[in-house]
């Protein structure tokens, strides 16, 4: 089942200065020093390989019959943020202690979402999601991840968005770049470990 290799590319991002002060110093800045865009060049991490999943635990969702493995210390449980339209999973590193309902605010989070009666949001129509060049694996079905930096490089992002069976899953994974290429490798584990 290999296959599932993803990386961080370099995205270069554009902050815009404004005109007002922003400390010592910045008054003296000339208007074309003011109006000029920074660019900043977010690392690159490189290729990363899925973790092997072999001993970790797995986590079942009884009511709507899938099942994934979880990385070690990390813990898993259902979002009841939850519609009849779709079912979460948050997925926390170990540590973390908050509400499975908080995945959205955590800076490291996992989350699958089984689309119930709603349809998948298209990663391709936002331009800030870029497809990598290979593929991954959700189980043994072959998918498309999508990367996504913040413009201050401070968080990363991942999604993927598979039909299995009769229903639509979207998985999402967010990161900080100083555990990304670790988090990478643990999130390409739990989706080749996930079952229908």
């Amino acid at each position: 089942m290999g296959g599932n290799t993803a990386s961080v590319k370099a995205t270069p991002t554009q902050v815009e200065l404004d005109s007002s002060p922003k400390g010592p110093g910045s008054a003296g800045l000339t208007a074309t020093a003011k109006a000029t865009p920074v660019v900043v060049t977010c690392p690159t991490i490189g290729p990363v390989q899925p973790a092997v999943t072999t001993g970790w635990k797995v986590y079942k969702n009884e009511a709507y019959h899938f099942q994934f493995a979880i990385p070690p210390g990390w813990s898993a449980g259902k979002d009841n943020r939850d519609s009849p339209q779709y079912e979460t999973i948050a997925v926390f590193p170990p540590g973390v202690t908050v509400p499975f309902d908080d995945a959205s605010h955590q800076p490291e989070a996992f989350s699958m979402t089984l689309l119930i009666n709603a349809s998948p949001s298209n990663p391709a129509d936002d331009q800030a999601f870029k497809a990598e060049t290979q593929s991954v694996f959700v189980g043994n079905t072959k998918a498309t991840i999508y990367d996504r930096t913040s413009p201050d490089c401070a968080e990363i992002a991942r999604v993927a968005i598979t039909h299995i069976g009769q229903r639509d899953y979207t998985f999402y994974m967010t990161t900080t770049p100083k555990n990304a290429k670790q988090n990478i490798a643990l999130f390409l584990g739990t989706l080749q470990s996930f079952v229908v």
